[in-house]
């Protein structure tokens, strides 16, 4: 069972590997830095053109230098099926694994899709095998069906693997037709599509005019004529001649090809027949826009998420853990992937609540965060403070009871290896830089949580956008889309605009609508946070504080708006609830004494799959 790998898409030079070996290289992570950065970048553009590094593996057997199916010199007995946009992948590929011939199943590179290995009985007949497994797999990518397929390698350390798979038997029988002289000329083309659609009864009359051209653009598609090309074509051929205008035109055309975009190419004519390439059946005109074996792209259909929504009818909501502290988790506990706005007056302490609430999660599940926080500057005060929430006092000279320094730097060497402070010094912190700094601590550290405090010390270039709204809506989509692709907690601190005071002298607690735009904030924010002092000005020293859950989007599973009281006690650098320590009963419950060496954690233990060989012993060295 030998497949081809190539060092990426443009090499020439193939290697013999056993399928075993190309799953060991996915499973162990042969390309794991590659693969973070694809489903860490934004732009699909750019996540392609990152793609291209990739060592590209053709699993169906051995091919010469140019992956042609013609150059296929001996068939491994394997199909790899695509499963693109899945919702929920853990989830699908359960689904996928059901069936007792899958042999591997695992994360595509996007982090989008998932790939599936199915052993087959008879190389020789790739495509008959193929066509049967669409008949379970609808929503298979339709270039399986070419034996020199390519696949990009991934990394998925959850990959299934069963060597003891089923042989997949089923083929399915294809009507023979025969071959006929093409035409590529797409002027050509058009006119024997228009002679087609007349032929139908098919017509451009009022009140069909929409349907019409949206049916001769997906033939248009389906039969290889560029979108530009049609457009134009369509255009000249019946916008100019009537009151129908561009704008409705380009839209149809639009949404045509974006409907058929697996299926373009895959049309012909056999004696004036429009007919499927692969089956030689005859495609008639209302199939055309039925679009069975691609459904329209970015739409989530029920039945793609029934297995999830069986799952809550017998388990529930998926659990998010808080810290223990009633007056907080029933407000609020993050989720991974979602975005969390916390603000509050300046110079209040919000941020040495992010800080206490980080340290909390530190203690209780080892977590880790990332931080961007230039107002904290210089970065051995913004460690130094976790130090002094954890030990819970001052430990500076100014304290006579002080921690001994043994314990202050074991403590501290401890807080280094779960917070991690971001401050470039020759780059501008541009939200794209900083995100490519939280990027690397999410590979290299394993971060589970990035901040930015606060949000107006980014570089934010407001002047590049149509609009101080428009650049907002931008960066905030920026952040929740880095969240959700990394399953990180993201937490932001902004400041409100000048407030007014009350009668007694006092700031009145602050709503996201305090803030600069605080209408796109509340749209585009998972949950809002308010950490407020009621007496914040007229009684500096009174510890009362309030913790308020202005917006919670997930309010089944994260928490209810809401707010509570607690007590900020200074002299411990920690937050009191009902008058109890909460930090200092998280330690106690852990027989956690700082004093004391901390056990270090054991470490996962590493696969090395390196270095690869190929069937003639040549080293794989990527």
């Amino acid at each position: 069972m030998v497949c081809t790998i190539f060092k990426n898409i443009f090499s020439k030079q193939p290697y013999y590997v056993s399928v075993a070996d190309a799953l060991k290289r996915i499973e162990g992570g042969n390309s794991k830095d590659i693969v973070s950065e694809i489903r860490a970048t934004l732009d699909k553009e750019k996540a392609n053109k990152i793609k291209f590094n990739l060592p590209s593996v053709c699993f169906s057997g051995k091919f010469g230098a140019d992956r042609k199916d013609e150059q296929l010199v001996e068939h491994s007995g394997f199909i790899v099926l695509d499963f693109d946009d899945v919702y929920e992948l853990r989830e699908k590929q359960t689904e996928i694994i059901s069936h007792d011939f899958i042999y591997s199943c695992w994360v595509s590179p996007s982090g989008k899709g998932l790939k599936a290995l199915v052993k087959i009985a008879d190389g020789s007949k790739h495509r008959e095998h193929f066509q049967a497994l669409q008949e379970v797999f609808p929503e298979i990518d339709k270039s399986g069906i070419n034996v020199s397929r390519v696949c990009y390698e991934s990394y998925d350390p959850e990959i299934y693997i069963n060597e003891k798979a089923a042989i997949f038997n089923k083929i399915k029988k294809t009507e023979k037709i025969a071959t006929y002289e093409k035409t590529n000329d797409e002027d050509k083309i058009f006119k024997n599509l228009l002679k087609w659609l007349s032929n139908k009864n098919e017509a451009f009359v009022t009140g069909e005019r929409n349907n019409f051209i949206f049916k001769l653009a997906c033939a248009c598609c389906k039969f290889g004529i560029s979108e530009t090309s049609a457009n134009y074509m369509i255009n000249s051929e019946f916008v100019s001649n009537s009151d129908f205008t561009k704008t409705e035109a380009d839209r149809a055309i639009r949404s045509a090809y974006k409907a058929n975009a697996n299926a373009f190419g895959s049309a012909s004519f056999d004696k004036e027949v429009l007919v499927d390439k692969v089956t030689r059946k005859e495609i008639k005109v209302d199939s055309i826009i039925e679009n069975t074996d691609d459904r329209t792209k970015d739409v989530i259909y029920g039945i793609d998420v029934k297995e999830q929504a069986l799952s809550l009818y017998d388990n529930g909501y998926a659990k998010v853990y808080g810290i223990g502290v009633q007056e907080i988790d029933e407000r609020f506990k993050p989720k991974r992937g979602e975005v969390t706005l916390l603000t509050g007056i300046g110079n209040y302490g919000k941020s040495s609540f992010k800080k206490w609430y980080q340290a909390m999660r530190m203690v209780m599940y080892g977590e880790k965060f990332g931080t961007f926080s230039p107002e904290d500057n210089p970065p051995e005060e913004y460690y130094h403070d976790f130090v002094e929430i954890i030990l819970g006092c001052d430990c500076t000279p100014s304290n006579p009871h002080r921690p001994s320094k043994q314990t202050y730097e074991y403590v501290y060497d401890y807080v280094c290896k779960h917070i991690f402070y971001v401050y470039p010094k020759d780059v501008s912190p541009t939200p794209e830089y900083v995100m490519e700094i939280f990027l690397e601590l999410i590979v290299k550290e394993k971060v589970d949580g990035c901040d930015i405090d606060p949000f107006n010390q980014m570089a934010n270039n407001y002047g590049k956008f149509a609009g101080r709204d428009k650049y907002l809506e931008w960066v905030l989509t920026l952040f929740s889309r880095f969240a959700q692709i990394n399953n990180v907690f993201f937490w932001i601190i902004a400041h409100p605009k000048s407030m007014e005071k009350d009668n007694s002298g006092n700031y009145k607690c602050p709503d996201v609508f305090d803030i600069n735009d605080g209408a796109m904030w509340n749209n585009k924010m998972d949950n809002i946070l308010v950490y407020h002092r009621p007496f914040g000005q007229t009684d500096p020293s009174n510890p009362t504080a309030e913790f308020h859950s202005k917006k919670i989007r997930r309010q089944k599973t994260v928490g209810k708006k809401g707010f509570g009281l607690f007590e900020m006690v200074f002299k411990t650098r920690r937050f009191f609830f009902n008058g109890l320590d909460a930090l200092q009963k998280v330690l106690n419950d852990n027989n956690i004494n700082f004093s004391n060496d901390i056990k270090p954690q054991p470490q996962a233990k590493q696969n090395n799959w390196l270095p690869f060989k190929d069937d003639s012993g040549e080293e794989i060295n990527f």
